[in-house]
């Protein structure tokens, strides 16, 4: 996807640092900058007061490893407000136009919904520190050389047998992956989708379809929210009430200030 600004001309940049933490090893930190871009880019004058808290507050959750991550409880924490009205901003700010889009995008859509910076508005920075290259082993005794021969002709590899065990106990190895489908394959595992009835319904819907359920599952209050998903899936059922009222109100609320203009 091409941007409209480029990597150096984004409003923040995230600087990702190694730090050493011991022989061959480190330790992940980050740090959030805004960039002068911010106001000569007019992205800020693009943005609401309301807006811009609301930003602000997703910022200040970069974590060590440069990821930001934000949840509508955090969100609520930060500014000092109700959760329903958290997620009212949240949302809002989701769907914020402007010369570079929206500076929020939903990232998760799992048991807690998360949202983060949208690729449009960050660029990254990692700084890696070099580290000294391992100590050459001592020669291998001829005992050990025998053992060592016996692992590799006859064990498993470690990432076989982890997919073997992932495999019996119901979970895809996609689901590590960062990625949508990740992401859909995370959310519909938390909620007790078995592995061959998330296969099914990977096979048969848009993955984003699957991931906008998994968001609305959480302001449903459905007893069973597993089975209750599949049910919305297959249903393309609607957004919930909470979200409609919200809709609603910002409309209303458009309405309103077009007639006081």
């Amino acid at each position: 996807m091409d941007y409209p600004l480029p990597p150096d001309e984004r409003p923040f940049s995230i600087d990702h640092f190694h730090l050493p933490a011991g022989a061959n090893s480190f330790t992940p930190a980050a740090r959030m900058h805004v960039r002068a871009a911010l106001r000569t880019r007019r992205l800020l004058s693009s943005l609401s007061d309301e807006h811009a808290r609301t930003l602000l507050a997703v910022l200040t959750y970069v974590s060590p490893n440069g990821s930001v991550r934000v949840t509508i409880p955090q969100i609520a924490a930060a500014l000092g407000i109700s959760r329903i009205t958290a997620m009212r901003r949240i949302y809002r700010l989701c769907g914020a136009k402007g010369p570079a889009g929206a500076p929020v995008r939903i990232v998760s859509g799992g048991v807690e919904t998360r949202f983060s910076l949208s690729p449009a508005w960050v660029s990254e920075v990692v700084h890696a520190v070099q580290e000294e290259a391992p100590p050459t082993p001592p020669p291998v005794a001829s005992r050990e050389a025998v053992i060592e021969h016996s692992r590799t002709t006859y064990g498993r590899a470690r990432d076989e047998v982890e997919q073997m065990i992932e495999k019996q106990l119901g979970h895809s190895p996609r689901e590590k992956e960062d990625t949508l489908e990740g992401e859909v394959r995370r959310g519909l595992s938390v909620l007790g989708i078995g592995l061959d009835e998330a296969e099914r319904l990977l096979s048969e819907h848009a993955l984003e379809d699957i991931r906008q359920q998994l968001v609305w599952i959480r302001m449903r209050g459905a007893k069973k929210p597993g089975r209750y998903l599949v049910a919305a899936i297959e249903g393309n059922y609607g957004p919930p009430l909470s979200v409609r009222k919200a809709m609603k109100e910002d409309q209303e609320q458009e309405s309103d200030g077009g007639m006081n203009d």
